[in-house]
C-alpha cells in the first residue's frame, strides 16, 4: 500500500447510492442440545439432571483447584519479591507498614475522643496526628446534634373534650348580620306564602 500502487475497490462493497446496503446475513439460531419433541420421558430427564449435577460439581472442583493454584502462585511471587529486596528496601517497606498502622490507630483514637461512631472512620483520611485531629473535630461538629429552637410549652392534651355543637361541622364561622333564621329563609323561598 505504501509503495504508491493504486487501491482497487472491493467488489463486494458498493458505493453506488442507488444500491441499498444490506447487512450481512445473521448467524442461524443455535438450537438447544436437548429435544422437547415427544412425550415426557422421566428416565431421560433424570439422566439429564444427574449429568448436569455431575458437570456442576466438576466445575466447582476445578474452580477450587484453580483458586488454590492462584493463591499459591501469588504467595510464591510475594516471597520472590521479598527475597529480591535489599535490606534497605525491606526496612523501608516495614517502616511504611508501621506508619500506616500508627495512622489507623490515631484515627480510631480520634473517633473515641470526639464521640464519633466507628462508621465515621472512612471519613478520616489524614496521616499526621494534627490532620487527623482537625478532620475529627470538623466531623464531630457536623455530627453533633443541633439544639432545636425553644418552643412554647405544649398544652396538656389529656383533658376531656367538651362538646361544642354547631351547624358548622366544627368550623368557627363569624357571626352573621342579620342572624341566621331558617324560618325566615323558608318563607322567603316560598314567596311569602
Amino acid at each position: 500500500m505504501s509503495d504508491g500502487a493504486p487501491v482497487t475497490p472491493d467488489p463486494q462493497i458498493t458505493t453506488d447510492p442507488a444500491t441499498p446496503q444490506t447487512p450481512p446475513p445473521a448467524d442461524p439460531p443455535v438450537e438447544p442440545d436437548f429435544d422437547f419433541d415427544g412425550e415426557f420421558d422421566a428416565e431421560r430427564a433424570k439422566r439429564k439432571i444427574l449429568a448436569l449435577a455431575k458437570d456442576k460439581k466438576e466445575q466447582q472442583e476445578r474452580a477450587q483447584a484453580l483458586a488454590a493454584e492462584r493463591d499459591a502462585l501469588a504467595a510464591k511471587v510475594a516471597a520472590e519479591e521479598r527475597a529480591k529486596m535489599t535490606e534497605a528496601e525491606r526496612q523501608a517497606a516495614e517502616l511504611a507498614a508501621a506508619k500506616a498502622e500508627l495512622a489507623e490507630t490515631r484515627r480510631k483514637a480520634a473517633l473515641v475522643t470526639h464521640g464519633l461512631p466507628e462508621s465515621a472512620l472512612i471519613f478520616l483520611t489524614a496521616e499526621t496526628a494534627e490532620d487527623i485531629e482537625a478532620q475529627a473535630s470538623a466531623l464531630a461538629a457536623l455530627h453533633a446534634p443541633s439544639t432545636p429552637a425553644p418552643t412554647a410549652p405544649t398544652p396538656d392534651l389529656r383533658t376531656t373534650p367538651t362538646p361544642d355543637l354547631s351547624p358548622s361541622n366544627g368550623l368557627q364561622l363569624p357571626p352573621t348580620d342579620p342572624p341566621f333564621d331558617p324560618a325566615a329563609i323558608a318563607l322567603k323561598a316560598r314567596g311569602g306564602r
